[in-house]
Protein backbone atom coordinates (compact mmCIF):
# COMPACT_ATOMS: atom_id res chain seq x y z
CA UNK A 1 0.00 0.00 0.00
CA UNK A 2 1.34 2.98 -0.91
CA UNK A 3 -0.16 5.21 2.55
CA UNK A 4 -2.69 2.55 2.72
CA UNK A 5 -3.83 3.11 -1.19
CA UNK A 6 -3.59 -0.52 -3.20
CA UNK A 7 -0.81 -0.37 -4.90
CA UNK A 8 -0.52 -2.93 -8.20
CA UNK A 9 1.52 -5.99 -8.70
CA UNK A 10 3.62 -4.91 -11.45
CA UNK A 11 3.69 -1.10 -9.98
CA UNK A 12 5.04 -2.50 -6.27
CA UNK A 13 7.52 -5.12 -8.46
CA UNK A 14 8.88 -1.87 -10.38
CA UNK A 15 8.93 0.17 -7.09
CA UNK A 16 10.69 -2.26 -5.50
CA UNK A 17 13.51 -2.90 -8.45
CA UNK A 18 14.28 0.88 -9.01
CA UNK A 19 14.66 1.76 -4.67
CA UNK A 20 16.74 -1.10 -4.69
CA UNK A 21 18.83 -0.38 -7.40
CA UNK A 22 18.45 3.51 -6.59
CA UNK A 23 19.93 2.48 -2.92
CA UNK A 24 23.00 0.07 -4.46
CA UNK A 25 24.00 2.72 -6.46
CA UNK A 26 24.12 5.38 -3.92
CA UNK A 27 26.09 2.78 -1.68
CA UNK A 28 28.86 2.76 -4.34
CA UNK A 29 28.66 6.16 -5.66
CA UNK A 30 28.19 7.58 -2.56
CA UNK A 31 26.74 11.29 -4.02
CA UNK A 32 27.41 14.59 -1.45
CA UNK A 33 29.53 12.39 0.21
CA UNK A 34 26.37 10.24 1.87
CA UNK A 35 27.69 7.65 4.32
CA UNK A 36 26.35 3.99 3.60
CA UNK A 37 24.10 3.35 6.11
CA UNK A 38 22.29 7.15 5.47
CA UNK A 39 21.66 5.55 2.13
CA UNK A 40 21.02 2.23 3.12
CA UNK A 41 18.29 3.58 5.61
CA UNK A 42 17.04 6.16 3.35
CA UNK A 43 16.19 2.83 0.81
CA UNK A 44 14.67 1.07 3.45
CA UNK A 45 12.52 3.77 4.59
CA UNK A 46 10.76 4.34 1.32
CA UNK A 47 10.08 0.52 1.26
CA UNK A 48 8.06 0.87 4.42
CA UNK A 49 6.83 4.18 3.94
CA UNK A 50 5.06 3.18 0.67
CA UNK A 51 3.76 0.19 1.86
CA UNK A 52 6.15 -2.22 -0.31
CA UNK A 53 7.03 -4.34 2.72
CA UNK A 54 4.96 -4.37 6.53
CA UNK A 55 6.67 -3.61 9.44
CA UNK A 56 5.60 -7.13 10.18
CA UNK A 57 7.55 -8.56 7.35
CA UNK A 58 10.90 -6.42 8.36
CA UNK A 59 10.53 -7.40 11.86
CA UNK A 60 10.05 -11.56 11.47
CA UNK A 61 12.83 -11.06 8.82
CA UNK A 62 15.40 -9.41 11.72
CA UNK A 63 14.40 -11.88 14.07
CA UNK A 64 14.20 -15.16 12.32
CA UNK A 65 18.31 -14.26 10.98
CA UNK A 66 19.07 -12.47 13.98
CA UNK A 67 22.16 -14.91 14.04
CA UNK A 68 23.05 -13.40 10.56
CA UNK A 69 23.04 -9.83 11.89
CA UNK A 70 24.58 -10.24 14.85
CA UNK A 71 27.50 -12.30 13.27
CA UNK A 72 28.04 -9.66 10.91
CA UNK A 73 27.75 -6.76 13.43
CA UNK A 74 30.58 -9.24 15.27
CA UNK A 75 32.96 -9.22 12.54
CA UNK A 76 32.52 -5.87 11.35
CA UNK A 77 33.70 -4.46 14.96
CA UNK A 78 37.02 -6.98 14.78
CA UNK A 79 37.50 -5.60 11.81
CA UNK A 80 36.73 -1.84 12.53
CA UNK A 81 39.10 -2.60 15.74
CA UNK A 82 41.80 -4.10 13.38
CA UNK A 83 41.46 -1.23 11.85
CA UNK A 84 41.90 1.31 14.33
CA UNK A 85 45.29 -0.52 15.95
CA UNK A 86 46.86 -0.75 12.81
CA UNK A 87 46.54 -4.32 12.16
CA UNK A 88 45.69 -4.29 8.40
CA UNK A 89 48.64 -1.81 7.16
CA UNK A 90 51.34 -3.55 9.73
CA UNK A 91 50.52 -7.25 7.78
CA UNK A 92 50.43 -5.44 4.43
CA UNK A 93 53.93 -3.94 5.34
CA UNK A 94 55.18 -7.30 6.62
CA UNK A 95 53.74 -9.00 3.51
CA UNK A 96 56.57 -6.22 1.60
CA UNK A 97 59.61 -6.99 4.15
CA UNK A 98 58.65 -11.18 3.40
CA UNK A 99 58.70 -10.12 -0.62
CA UNK A 100 62.37 -9.20 -0.26
CA UNK A 101 62.19 -6.84 -3.08
CA UNK A 102 60.36 -9.21 -5.54
CA UNK A 103 57.30 -7.78 -7.02
CA UNK A 104 56.56 -11.19 -8.23
CA UNK A 105 56.60 -12.61 -3.80
CA UNK A 106 55.03 -9.62 -2.93
CA UNK A 107 51.90 -10.39 -5.33
CA UNK A 108 51.48 -14.19 -3.98
CA UNK A 109 51.91 -12.87 -0.35
CA UNK A 110 48.82 -10.36 -1.44
CA UNK A 111 46.75 -13.66 -2.36
CA UNK A 112 47.86 -15.45 0.62
CA UNK A 113 47.10 -12.55 3.32
CA UNK A 114 44.07 -11.64 1.78
CA UNK A 115 43.18 -15.34 2.40
CA UNK A 116 43.82 -15.36 6.06
CA UNK A 117 41.75 -12.07 6.34
CA UNK A 118 38.74 -13.43 4.85
CA UNK A 119 39.03 -16.59 6.20
CA UNK A 120 39.44 -15.38 9.95
CA UNK A 121 37.47 -11.49 9.39
CA UNK A 122 34.83 -12.45 5.96
CA UNK A 123 35.54 -11.21 2.86
CA UNK A 124 34.46 -7.82 3.41
CA UNK A 125 37.23 -6.98 5.55
CA UNK A 126 39.64 -7.91 2.51
CA UNK A 127 37.36 -5.65 -0.02
CA UNK A 128 36.90 -2.42 2.31
CA UNK A 129 39.79 -2.28 4.18
CA UNK A 130 42.56 -4.63 2.92
CA UNK A 131 42.61 -3.51 -0.92
CA UNK A 132 42.87 0.23 -0.13
CA UNK A 133 45.68 -0.20 1.74
CA UNK A 134 47.54 -2.83 -0.94
CA UNK A 135 47.14 0.20 -3.26
CA UNK A 136 48.46 2.73 -0.74
CA UNK A 137 51.69 0.37 -0.37
CA UNK A 138 51.85 -0.74 -4.17
CA UNK A 139 51.70 3.26 -5.48
CA UNK A 140 54.25 4.05 -3.08
CA UNK A 141 56.48 0.80 -4.15
CA UNK A 142 55.80 2.83 -7.98
CA UNK A 143 54.09 -0.85 -8.66
CA UNK A 144 51.73 -1.54 -10.99
CA UNK A 145 48.61 -1.21 -9.29
CA UNK A 146 46.19 -3.43 -11.06
CA UNK A 147 47.54 -6.82 -10.78
CA UNK A 148 47.44 -6.65 -6.52
CA UNK A 149 43.65 -4.71 -6.69
CA UNK A 150 42.75 -8.20 -8.63
CA UNK A 151 44.58 -9.78 -6.52
CA UNK A 152 42.82 -8.91 -3.45
CA UNK A 153 39.19 -8.25 -4.88
CA UNK A 154 39.28 -11.61 -5.87
CA UNK A 155 40.21 -13.36 -3.21
CA UNK A 156 37.51 -11.63 -0.98
CA UNK A 157 35.37 -13.78 -2.42
CA UNK A 158 37.07 -17.09 -3.51
CA UNK A 159 38.14 -17.33 0.09
CA UNK A 160 35.17 -16.51 1.70
CA UNK A 161 34.25 -20.37 1.67
CA UNK A 162 37.05 -21.45 3.70
CA UNK A 163 35.09 -21.18 7.47
CA UNK A 164 31.58 -20.49 7.92
CA UNK A 165 33.13 -17.42 9.26
CA UNK A 166 34.33 -16.02 6.28
CA UNK A 167 31.41 -14.44 4.49
CA UNK A 168 27.50 -13.74 6.10
CA UNK A 169 26.51 -16.32 3.44
CA UNK A 170 27.96 -19.37 5.24
CA UNK A 171 25.93 -18.83 8.09
CA UNK A 172 22.55 -19.02 6.09
CA UNK A 173 23.44 -21.73 4.76
CA UNK A 174 24.71 -23.59 8.20
CA UNK A 175 21.23 -22.24 9.92
CA UNK A 176 19.44 -22.95 7.12
CA UNK A 177 21.11 -26.82 6.39
CA UNK A 178 22.30 -29.06 9.63
CA UNK A 179 26.18 -28.52 8.60
CA UNK A 180 28.54 -28.44 11.51
CA UNK A 181 31.87 -27.34 11.52
CA UNK A 182 33.57 -30.54 9.74
CA UNK A 183 31.03 -31.19 7.10
CA UNK A 184 31.60 -27.68 6.23
CA UNK A 185 34.76 -28.30 5.78
CA UNK A 186 34.60 -31.21 3.66
CA UNK A 187 32.44 -29.62 1.31
CA UNK A 188 33.76 -26.32 1.05
CA UNK A 189 37.83 -26.31 2.17
CA UNK A 190 39.19 -27.74 -0.73
CA UNK A 191 37.00 -26.22 -3.36
CA UNK A 192 37.94 -23.09 -2.01
CA UNK A 193 41.48 -23.57 -2.12
CA UNK A 194 41.19 -24.72 -5.44
CA UNK A 195 39.75 -21.97 -6.83
CA UNK A 196 41.92 -19.74 -5.25
CA UNK A 197 45.00 -21.14 -6.76
CA UNK A 198 42.95 -21.29 -10.30
CA UNK A 199 42.51 -17.49 -9.44
CA UNK A 200 45.91 -16.61 -8.24
CA UNK A 201 47.32 -18.99 -11.36
CA UNK A 202 45.16 -16.95 -14.10
CA UNK A 203 45.96 -13.25 -12.73
CA UNK A 204 49.80 -14.21 -12.32
CA UNK A 205 49.69 -15.51 -16.05
CA UNK A 206 47.73 -12.17 -17.20
CA UNK A 207 50.14 -9.59 -15.60
CA UNK A 208 53.36 -12.18 -15.44
CA UNK A 209 55.53 -9.55 -16.91
CA UNK A 210 54.33 -6.50 -15.03
CA UNK A 211 55.25 -8.71 -12.01
CA UNK A 212 59.15 -9.84 -12.69
CA UNK A 213 60.35 -6.37 -11.57
CA UNK A 214 61.37 -5.35 -8.22
CA UNK A 215 60.68 -2.19 -5.46
CA UNK A 216 63.27 -0.28 -3.21
CA UNK A 217 62.63 -1.54 0.39
CA UNK A 218 63.68 1.82 1.40
CA UNK A 219 60.11 3.16 -0.19
CA UNK A 220 58.69 1.20 2.77
CA UNK A 221 57.04 2.50 5.85
CA UNK A 222 58.38 2.21 8.69
CA UNK A 223 57.01 -0.88 10.45
CA UNK A 224 56.43 0.64 13.41
CA UNK A 225 54.37 3.51 12.07
CA UNK A 226 52.06 0.93 10.45
CA UNK A 227 50.56 0.19 14.16
CA UNK A 228 48.10 3.20 14.43
CA UNK A 229 47.25 2.47 18.75
CA UNK A 230 49.36 0.08 20.35
CA UNK A 231 46.91 -0.55 22.56
CA UNK A 232 44.55 -2.21 20.58
CA UNK A 233 47.64 -3.47 18.53
CA UNK A 234 49.14 -5.70 21.40
CA UNK A 235 45.18 -6.37 22.62
CA UNK A 236 44.22 -7.80 18.84
CA UNK A 237 48.13 -9.76 18.85
CA UNK A 238 47.05 -11.37 22.35
CA UNK A 239 43.71 -12.19 21.05
CA UNK A 240 44.62 -14.45 18.15
CA UNK A 241 47.50 -15.29 19.40
CA UNK A 242 45.36 -17.09 22.32
CA UNK A 243 43.04 -18.28 19.64
CA UNK A 244 45.82 -20.47 17.48
CA UNK A 245 47.57 -21.70 21.17
CA UNK A 246 43.94 -22.89 21.72
CA UNK A 247 43.77 -24.54 18.66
Amino acid sequence: MLLFVQIPTLTRTILIVLITTVTLIGIMVRPWKLNEAVTTMTGASLLLILGLISPYDAFSTLVHDWNTFFFFLGMMSLSALAEVAGIFGWLAVQAALLSRNSARRLFFNTFLLGSLISMLLSNDATALILTPLIYTLVTRLRLPVLPFLFACTFVADTASFLLPVSNPINIIITSRFPLDLLTFLRLFFLPSLVVIGINLGVFYLLYRRQLHGSFDMKRLPPIEDSIKHKGYFRLYMRYFGNCGNSL
